[in-house]
């Protein structure tokens, strides 16, 4: 192999190594206190409305879970959330973090990590 070859093959050993090491929205999650919730739900404002209704009908909310939203929202599914135990966060920020998003994303702990799913799950 050639040495240009080997370096750039140990950058992106190091590079995986040190990013599988942190974990999903780090940043994010430790800025808006949200590591002490086993389970995040994120709903966007942006959204298909009834199934957002749908899928919070059942949930049971306890001292693990949270959900983060947009509260000045104007869709009233949105507006219907506003019961739960919330946290604040501009639809403009989401947006950021998360790329642009549609309904619900679900942050939920494994170990000292989080996983990412989302409600409705798409297939392709």
């Amino acid at each position: 192999m050639l040495k240009i070859q080997k370096i750039i093959t140990v950058f992106f050993l190091t590079a995986t190594i040190s990013c599988s090491n942190n974990y999903l929205h780090k940043d994010f999650i430790y800025k808006y206190k949200l590591n002490k919730y086993d389970t995040i739900y994120i709903t966007s404002s942006v959204s298909c409305g009834g199934c957002i209704d749908g899928f919070y009908q059942n949930k049971k909310f306890d001292s693990n879970s949270i959900l983060v939203y947009n509260e000045t929202s104007t869709n009233e599914y949105i507006k219907n959330l506003l019961k739960y135990k919330h946290v604040n966060i501009p639809q403009e920020i989401l947006d950021k973090e998360f790329d642009y998003f549609s309904n619900v994303l679900i942050l939920s702990k494994k170990g000292d990590k989080y996983e990412m799913s989302v409600f409705p799950e798409y297939k392709q």
